[in-house]
């Protein structure tokens, strides 16, 4: 089963800020290729429409994705319902499995960083501490958007928690 899964996309905005989106990719059944397909389509919809709602009225910048992370972020901030303006000291840093694997902390310094990659319940994000490109990078401030903090009903089963269950009804 492919799970309810919160992921994170960032994105450098200027030379010293960011955005990190956070947004659900429904659930499927992994014996259903074609809702593990439509899961990927809903996440992608929420994060463009996300993107595209948080740059309306700022026209002048020019979002770059770094990438994404699929996990539990360390940082009570990143588990907040609403995102939030100005996040100061996240840092990111690159994984071995791709250039668009990424994982993201709230840590004031690198040292911060490494306390946060060497706790023992880590693994429980489907890393490792070798997996971690270091250093990290931090990000002066952050910008914090979620998919509570704008209307997406125009997404067809963009508020759906488990996409097998809404085949049931």
């Amino acid at each position: 089963m492919g799970i309810n899964l919160k992921t994170y996309f960032l994105y450098q905005l200027e030379k010293h800020r960011a955005l990190l989106i956070r947004a659900n990719r429904p659930g499927y059944n992994n014996a259903k290729q074609s809702q593990a397909i439509r899961a990927a389509k809903i996440l992608d919809a929420k994060v463009d429409l996300l993107l595209k709602k948080y740059l309306e009225h700022k026209k002048y910048l020019r979002p770059i994705y770094i990438g994404q992370f699929q996990g539990l972020p360390e940082g009570n901030l990143l588990y907040k319902k609403h995102g939030t303006h100005s996040i100061k000291n996240l840092r990111y840093a690159q994984t071995s499995y791709s250039n668009n694997c990424i994982f993201v902390a709230i840590a004031n310094h690198e040292e911060a960083f490494l306390d946060c990659i060497s706790q023992k319940d880590f693994a429980d994000n489907g890393l490792t501490k070798k997996d971690i490109h270091l250093p990290s990078i931090p990000v002066n401030l952050t910008d914090f958007v979620t998919e509570n903090d704008f209307d997406l009903s125009s997404i067809p089963h963009a508020y759906t928690y488990d996409l097998e269950d809404n085949n049931l009804q």
